[in-house]
């Protein structure tokens, strides 16, 4: 009696595993941190309480899944190899339906009479970086079939990533926030002496150079008077901040679902600098092979 009620608990137990689909990837140019954030983030779920299910997007914008994907080697190979290993999937735009359908192609037509299951999702859990996917265009396609899914929603995950919108909502709301120049490729072909000039007055040298519409470390630039600015302004929206020398940190939030309130964080995480990293790859490459990092005895 005693096994056949632990067997009918660990059927429970399975029965009752919340299945989460982390969507990763994507078609931006932090594709790549992406995909080792995604690693990070299944490898930190807990196994007995939910199902993975790991859907890579690629950089043509097809989704694929498969037990191939947890495996980090296999993204340093050939983009075509890894869509040999794993299968390609899809969802239909319809309300409620959470389902991950295997996709048979004939050309780009997609033939409905093959459709195959292959899970159906209770979550889903963005680890997009970037365009494409931080930006509210990911998060809007889940408010379109009304799943569940983790992280920002549609306006707060625009407004988040458009760094021009997002210090006018904060200066608007009274937050005090580093001043700033903005302008397009098209206003800095048009008029770059007035914009150099406006850019002297209201904030001067050193200036940083940032493009509004990507990550907090990509593209940005620390511009000098002497024909810097010239050099570094080539593409795209960009943003100048005034050059104000600050420490930045990650700090991560939880909130409780039994309290409803944000929980502290237990520890402040200061991006580490570039010494610490060569230090870290040192220790690294020590410990795999310390005999090559012997010092010869005299």
């Amino acid at each position: 009696m005693k096994t056949k009620k632990a067997t009918i608990a660990t059927k429970a137990t399975i029965a009752t595993k919340t299945t989460i689909g982390v969507f990763f990837g994507g078609r931006s140019v932090e594709h790549e941190i992406s995909v080792i954030s995604a690693l990070q983030a299944i490898a930190a779920l807990d196994a007995e309480r939910y199902d993975v299910v790991p859907v890579y997007i690629t950089k043509q914008g097809r989704w694929l899944t498969g037990k191939p994907l947890l495996d980090p080697a296999n993204y340093r190979g050939d983009a075509a190899a890894i869509e040999q290993m794993t299968t390609r999937v899809w969802m239909k735009p319809e309300w409620g339906n959470h389902t991950l359908y295997a996709s048979r192609t004939t050309g780009e037509l997609v033939w409905r009479q093959h459709e195959r299951k292959i899970a159906t999702l209770d979550v889903a859990l963005p680890v997009l970086h970037g365009t494409n996917g931080e930006d509210g265009t990911f998060q809007g396609f889940l408010e379109l079939i009304g799943i569940p899914y983790v992280g920002c929603g549609v306006l707060s995950s625009a407004l988040g990533m458009d760094k021009i919108s997002a210090k006018m909502v904060l200066r608007s709301c009274g937050l005090p926030v580093v001043d700033w120049v903005w302008f397009t490729d098209r206003e800095w072909s048009a008029r770059r002496d007035a914009l150099i000039a406006r850019i002297e007055r209201e904030i001067g040298y050193p200036a940083i150079v940032k493009p509004a519409n990507l990550g907090s470390s990509v593209g940005h630039l620390l511009v000098a008077p002497a024909g810097g600015t010239d050099d570094r302004t080539a593409q795209g929206d960009k943003l100048l901040g005034a050059g104000q020398h600050r420490r930045p940190h990650n700090l991560g939030m939880r909130r409780t679902t039994t309290h409803r309130r944000w929980q502290r964080p237990r520890r402040w995480e200061r991006p580490q600098r570039d010494f610490e990293l060569r230090r870290q790859i040192h220790v690294r490459r020590w410990r795999e092979n310390p005999q090559r990092w012997e010092r010869p005895r005299r």
